[in-house]
């Protein structure tokens, strides 16, 4: 029979395990306290654990671990989105950053920026919701500078992720969004707000 620490693992999906599946499988509050005062696990949100020797790839963590204390729905998108996208000229990323539908409710969670959008596209990258890059680009217009956008948006053209076309978008009215509804002025999302 597998001992805990086996079971734990396998249940991880990107060293991300949540407090649900670590009972089902049998950990104690007092197995959980331990591990996490001893630095072998963190808690970067309410009810979701990251296994620290199992972290392989930092940012999939970060967006594994968000995208499970997030709403349903929720997307990564901003900075984060972009790392998923592996974009290049982008600063380190240090909140990880999701998106959820508007009528998702309003609550707040540690450690995550939670955007909201009635026009929420998703996409799967590497088995994570994400924001699409054109999407992501437009986003990035308000929490990077102008000549690290410029660096996102070259390196999605050269890796083909974005068209020439989805680009010319953003020179339309309106500057730094693609044709569609006029920002709201409430929110904290640089996408329409319709």
């Amino acid at each position: 029979m597998p001992d805990l620490e086996d079971l734990v693992a396998n249940r991880a999906a990107d060293a991300v395990v949540a407090l649900a599946t670590l009972r089902e499988v049998g950990m104690t509050k007092r197995a959980i306290a331990y591990r996490v005062k001893g630095g072998l696990w963190t808690r970067p949100h309410r009810e979701v654990y990251v296994i620290g020797h199992l972290v392989t790839d930092p940012v999939r963590t970060s967006a594994r671990a968000g995208l499970m204390a997030a709403p349903p729905g929720a997307a990564a998108s901003h900075l984060l989105a972009a790392h998923l996208h592996r974009l290049e000229g982008l600063p380190t990323l240090r909140t990880p950053e999701v998106t959820v539908p508007a009528t998702q409710c309003r609550r707040r969670i540690s450690g995550l920026v939670i955007h909201r959008s009635t026009t929420l596209e998703v996409v799967q990258r590497r088995g994570l919701a994400v924001t699409p890059v054109v999407r992501t680009i437009a986003d990035l217009a308000g929490v990077v500078s102008f000549r690290e956008l410029l660096c996102a948006a070259d390196s999605a053209l050269h890796k083909r992720l974005l068209t020439a076309a989805e680009l010319s978008m953003f020179s339309r009215p309106g500057g730094s969004r693609p044709a569609g509804p006029p920002p709201s002025s409430a929110g904290s999302s640089s996408w329409p707000m319709a």
